[in-house]
């Protein structure tokens, strides 16, 4: 590599990736008038050993470090996993427990075991999705280790990365599209949504001894992409335009033929040169480089691109350090908030379990967090149910304020309506419906400046907060 590290300086961003294929790649760019420069630039040899990777960046990290460049991390994303979720018309506070009660439904290891980062999108004409990724802490500890070999201060996933340079350096016009980005090892499939990522899939399957050049084989990438669409609760309407990021110009045209051949609206990505200068790369290997130019890119901006699964982590790792015992607290609160969301047990009742966690070890701690989780999922499918149902009579614009499901006792509700005709309507509606019964409303009151109608409901659901 030509030694660049002399244009090294404090303006400098510089960001390093661990590729799918286990190569770190770093460049340092430089903001400039119209966008970036790229100031320098370094590949590793393939590893089978990850651990071993920053030693051969060792002399490019050094000078970031000397000359006060500011540092990220990019790490393969392709551990992580997306999740649609339906939501009822909640308000953002209420929001977080209902997505970790579906969560829990649908991974197959217990919550307390991964960090997750909920992405809320707008309110919808039938309530709001969520989108959520979900890793487990080993793989974020990874990164964090990853970032603390090279000095790095912050860590992001290389599919916000990828998002991140598509969206700065190709002058996309849609907010929402597909980003296949290609590489010699793997196919990645990103839906973003106004710089989000929403969901993002990897396959290592498209590459074939068919194809000993590396291009990947056509069928197979098509299979995978509508693999990666299949179900998706962000597709509904239509499939959004797909911009392809390759580095490859020669395959691309009949990859891009064969796609649309097959009904797909693709385009190539192609980096808009005026913005990211580079004596070094060409245009193929800015491709190549996408995920640290777009890692130093979110750097050097000072995004924090939704989900932000490391900024969880971190959060978690600062209240850890900021209290001795927070271990069990900790674990505890994962374990209560799904408990409150589900109105198994009292406020009291929790504050004594989380308690006693603090004087248990950690077999103990596992063993209640089991048994907490046993109550959970035993009444999780009438909870989720029951709020599906409410969502669905909910006209629209109204939102529920409150919502508590507690075995044995009436369900409760509060919300506003427009006017009263708003509110009997909704109440005529959810009373109809098959086990609602004993439905009573509590004080309702009128705003004098709003006109809005404050209003509490009372009633039992089936068997599971009254008698048959």
């Amino acid at each position: 590599m030509t030694d660049t590290t002399k244009h090294f300086s404090a303006d400098v961003t510089a960001a390093v990736s661990l590729d799918t294929d286990s190569m770190l790649r770093a460049v340092a760019l430089r903001r400039t008038g119209s966008g970036f420069e790229v100031v320098g630039h370094h590949c590793t040899e393939k590893s089978k050993d990850p651990s071993i990777l920053p030693e051969q960046i060792k002399g490019f990290v050094e000078s970031c470090e000397k000359k006060g460049c500011k540092s990220a991390v990019g790490i393969d994303s392709s551990s992580v996993a997306f999740y649609g979720l339906d939501l009822p018309p909640v308000p953002d506070d209420k929001a977080e427990p209902i997505i970790k009660i579906q969560l829990e439904s649908l991974l197959p290891v217990p919550i307390s075991s991964v960090e997750m980062s909920p992405v809320l999108l707008p309110m919808g004409m039938h309530g709001r999705t969520a989108a959520a990724a979900v890793a487990g802490k080993s793989f974020l500890n990874q990164g964090s280790s990853l970032s603390d070999a090279v000095k790095a201060e912050k860590v992001y996933l290389d599919c916000q990365a990828i998002v991140k340079a598509w969206r700065q350096l190709c002058n996309p016009a849609d907010e929402k599209a597909l980003v296949l980005h290609l590489t010699t090892a793997c196919a990645q499939v990103i839906l973003t949504e106004k710089g989000r990522v929403l969901s993002a899939k990897t396959f290592d399957t498209v590459f074939t001894s068919d194809n000993p050049d590396g291009r990947p084989n056509p069928e197979l990438l098509l299979h995978d992409i509508r693999s990666a669409l299949d179900g998706s609760k962000f597709c509904d309407d239509a499939m959004p335009r797909m911009s392809l990021l390759c580095g490859d110009a020669n395959s691309d045209e009949s990859l891009i033929g064969y796609l649309r051949a097959a009904g797909l609206d693709i385009e190539r990505a192609i980096p808009d040169p005026s913005k990211i200068e580079s004596e070094e790369l060409s245009a193929t290997q800015i491709c190549d480089y996408i995920v640290p130019i777009g890692v130093a890119m979110l750097s050097a901006d000072g995004e924090t691109p939704e989900p932000d699964l490391f900024g969880s982590l971190a959060r978690s790792q600062e209240e850890v350090r900021s209290q001795k015992k927070s271990k069990s607290w900790v674990v505890a609160a994962v374990v209560l908030v799904l408990v409150t969301a589900a109105g198994l047990i009292t406020a009291r009742q929790l504050d004594e379990k989380a308690l006693a966690m603090l004087g248990t070890n950690d077999s103990n701690e596992l063993g209640e967090q089991r048994e907490l989780r046993e109550k959970i999922a035993e009444h999780r499918p009438e909870v989720l149910e029951l709020l599906s149902l409410i969502n669905e009579r909910l006209p629209n614009g109204m939102m529920l304020d409150s919502f508590t499901f507690s075995r044995g006792k009436p369900v409760t509700l509060s919300s506003n309506a427009a006017n009263w005709s708003q509110m009997r309507q909704f109440e005529d509606k959810l009373a109809e419906q098959p086990g609602v019964k004993n439905m009573t409303e509590q004080n309702p009151t009128q705003d004098e400046k709003t006109k809005k109608i404050s209003f509490r409901l009372s009633f039992d659901y089936k068997n599971y907060t009254g008698e048959e």
